[in-house]
């Protein structure tokens, strides 16, 4: 398996289809191993789209994006990286613990990563007080449980699955404020052993960023620390 240790964004520019205006123009980014990058910017301005790009869900019109000094030809390497953690996460129709580990074979499930990846999302309380715990069904998309709910298992499958790169877009922008405060503390804990990616128009939930950028003007430009 590939380790990352660098990612670059070089001069890409970018505007959807049906649309004139360019939501990028020669914009730059650099990333190392174990770098914490906060990225902010208005509503609409284009982060969630960034983060699109690098994962190959749109191209750019022009520029090139490079992992380990290497153009990046094929975003299966880039899956095979990252943990996605986006605002509104999928859920699938099954119990707590497939949703996590996505695993249909219950024997396959590593119970310790699952004990771990609950504690992470401050999930590990709610399914102690459920009747079936980790096998409780949370129905079609997810309709038993809350907005936060769903995202804190998202961030648990995102921890489970223990990948180099994890990017959170917005993924505390449903929980309460006490909640949001633990997890930015479980942030602190992967800090250093991970290379975070974090969206949010909440500067708390960036306190542990090395680096923050701010999208401006069709570019990203470097906003100090936090």
């Amino acid at each position: 398996k590939i380790k990352f240790k660098n990612l670059k964004i070089d001069n890409l520019d970018f505007n959807y289809e049906k649309s004139k205006e360019k939501i990028f123009k020669n914009l730059s980014l650099e990333i190392n191993v174990n770098d914490c990058v906060g990225i902010i910017g208005s509503s609409g301005i284009g982060k969630t789209s960034l983060i699109d790009l690098v994962l190959g869900l749109l191209k750019p019109k022009n520029g090139s994006i490079f992992i380990n000094g290497e153009k990046l030809n094929d975003h299966k390497l880039l899956y095979n990286l990252t943990s996605y953690m986006p605002q509104d996460p999928v859920v699938l129709d099954g119990s707590i613990e497939s949703n996590i580990t996505l695993e249909t074979n219950q024997y396959l499930i590593d119970r310790e990563k699952l004990k771990k990846a609950l504690k992470f999302a401050e999930l590990d309380n709610f399914v102690d007080g459920l009747e079936k715990k980790n096998k409780t069904l949370i129905g079609e998309n997810g309709i038993n449980l809350s907005g936060g709910q769903k995202q804190r298992l998202a961030l648990a499958r995102g921890f489970y699955f223990n990948r180099d790169i994890v990017i959170l877009d917005e993924a505390t922008s449903s929980l309460d404020k006490e909640t949001s405060k633990n997890i930015v503390k479980n942030i602190e804990l992967i800090k250093n052993k991970k290379t975070l990616i974090i969206i949010s128009h909440n500067m708390e939930t960036l306190k542990n960023c090395n680096k923050i950028f701010k999208i401006e003007n069709q570019k990203l430009v470097l906003d100090g620390k936090y």
